[in-house]
C-alpha cells in the first residue's frame, strides 16, 4: 500500500465526492493471487479509516464506490470498481460485506484492549467509563444529566444528543452509549482533566 498524500488533503479522485470522502485506489492485478491480496488490503484499509472515526460501514453513506458518486453526486462518469471487481469474481456487495467483517475484527481487537476507568463530576466518581486507544469514553446520559444538560436518544437514527447537539464519536457497550470525553466536555462547556494514577476522567 502506498499513501500519496495526507488523509486531510482534498484529492481529485471522484468528482463531487472529493470534498466528502477519502479516496482509496486499487491498482491493477496480474493474477488471482495478486488480486486477492490487493482486495484484502483494500477492505482492511477502508475498515481502518472508518473505524478510526467510529463511522461504521454503511453502503452509500460511509462507504461508496466511484460508480455511486457518478450516479448520486455527479462531477464524474466513472463506474469503477464494479467491472474490475467482477473481472476477479467479486461484486460491490462482496466488498461492503468484507469491509464490515474487517471493521468488526478491528472493533473486537479494540474491546480486548479496553480498560475500565472512573468518571467523576466535581471530584465525585459517578460512574464507570472505558479507555479505548488512549481515548476515554463516558456514559453520555450519566454525564449529561449530572451536568444538568438535556440528554435525548433518537431511536430512529440511533443517535444521542446533549442540549440539541448530536454526539458523533460514540461506542456502545451492553446497551449503554458512551461518548468521547473530549467531545462531551466541548458540548457541555466543561473543563476536562485526566488522572492517570487513579484512571479517572474529571469533568
Amino acid at each position: 500500500m502506498t499513501q500519496c498524500a495526507k488523509w486531510e488533503y482534498k484529492s481529485w479522485g471522484c468528482g463531487n465526492g472529493n470534498s466528502r470522502f477519502i479516496n482509496i485506489e486499487m491498482c491493477s492485478a496480474h493474477s488471482q493471487a495478486d488480486f486477492n491480496e490487493l482486495y484484502k488490503r483494500t477492505c482492511w484499509l477502508a475498515a481502518k479509516k472508518l473505524y478510526e472515526r467510529k463511522l461504521g460501514v454503511i453502503d452509500g453513506v460511509t462507504l461508496v464506490s466511484h460508480a455511486w458518486v457518478s450516479k448520486n453526486l455527479g462531477g464524474t462518469n466513472h463506474s469503477d470498481p464494479i467491472s474490475y471487481l467482477k473481472q476477479w469474481g467479486k461484486s460491490w456487495a462482496d466488498m461492503v460485506k468484507d469491509v464490515e467483517t474487517a471493521y468488526e475484527a478491528l472493533s473486537n481487537e479494540a474491546k480486548q484492549q479496553e480498560t475500565v476507568i472512573n468518571v467523576a463530576v466535581d471530584d465525585k466518581v459517578i460512574c464507570k467509563g472505558i479507555l479505548i486507544d488512549r481515548r476515554s469514553y463516558a456514559p453520555i446520559r450519566a454525564i449529561g444529566e449530572a451536568l444538568g444538560k438535556v440528554v435525548v436518544w433518537d431511536d430512529k437514527q440511533a443517535k444521542t444528543s446533549v442540549n440539541g447537539t448530536v454526539i458523533k464519536s460514540t461506542v456502545n457497550r451492553d446497551g449503554i452509549t458512551y461518548g468521547w470525553s473530549g467531545e462531551l466536555a466541548q458540548v457541555t462547556n466543561t473543563k476536562l482533566e485526566w488522572n492517570g494514577k487513579t484512571k479517572t476522567v474529571h469533568y
